[in-house]
């Protein structure tokens, strides 16, 4: 498993070198959503899950939705899991592993993107990057990203606030890619930011699936720090 320097690292130098490449976090969402009517009942999910009917993340069943995410799971070049013991974390991610058998030859920490958050490495390294930033608070961290830190380099924000728009925010990555190709797509978008990272790739940049990593820079500006500095609880 990568340490978050490790990980870091890992981006920098795959933005350098030109290649297309993803990261991406499977939580324990995602996990479950993979293993709804293949590895979990939907009799079960219901006693566990208060979300399968919640518009903000995937009405289940879904075979659909869990196909793209396995998809997702088997094309990514670095994957990300949870490793705390409750079942529904590292177990599950275990089994859906053992189902699914993608080729996990590097893993690293589902959170590390909110420690890399708070290290002055990350904002400068990608200060001059061309960065398209994908998800529902695309646009304050945009804002965020260029008043605080002195980004220069980004091209756009796409916005994706449900699974429902996931579609639609393919289409508008295509479009920027086409007028403005970007080598890093920062994606801030929850369960579909892992089929909008997938789709950075097949367009030729570097997707990251960066989740709360964008939350935590955001909150950190609201209270009036640097994200290095912010010692606050982060809220979702």
């Amino acid at each position: 498993m990568l340490t978050n320097n490790e990980l870091l690292d890992t981006w920098i130098q795959k933005v350098a070198s030109g290649e297309p490449y993803a990261s991406v976090r499977f939580g324990d969402t995602s996990c479950a959503i993979m293993a709804h009517e293949k590895i979990l009942t939907m009799e079960f999910m219901k006693t566990q899950y208060d979300w399968v009917n919640h518009p903000k993340y995937i009405t289940l069943p879904n075979a659909s939705a869990r196909e793209k995410l396995v998809a997702c799971l088997r094309e990514a070049d670095l994957v990300g899991h949870l490793v705390e013991p409750q079942w529904g974390f590292k177990p599950l991610f275990d089994m859906v592993a053992s189902f699914y058998k993608p080729k996990l030859d590097n893993t690293f920490y589902a959170f590390a993107n909110a420690h890399i958050s708070r290290d002055r490495r990350f904002y400068s390294a990608f200060k001059d990057t061309k960065v398209l930033l994908c998800g529902a608070k695309a646009v304050k961290y945009q804002k965020v990203l260029q008043d605080r830190y002195g980004w220069t380099g980004i091209v756009g924000a796409v916005d994706c606030p449900t699974w429902d728009h996931h579609e639609e925010a393919m289409h508008h990555m295509s479009l920027m890619y086409s007028s403005q190709p970007y080598r890093l797509a920062l994606v801030c978008a929850g369960v579909p930011g892992k089929v909008l990272t997938i789709h950075a790739k097949k367009l030729g940049a570097v997707g990251v699936d960066f989740g709360s990593g964008a939350e935590l820079s955001v909150q950190a500006d609201e209270q009036g720090f640097d994200a290095w500095d912010y010692t606050g609880t982060l809220k979702y």
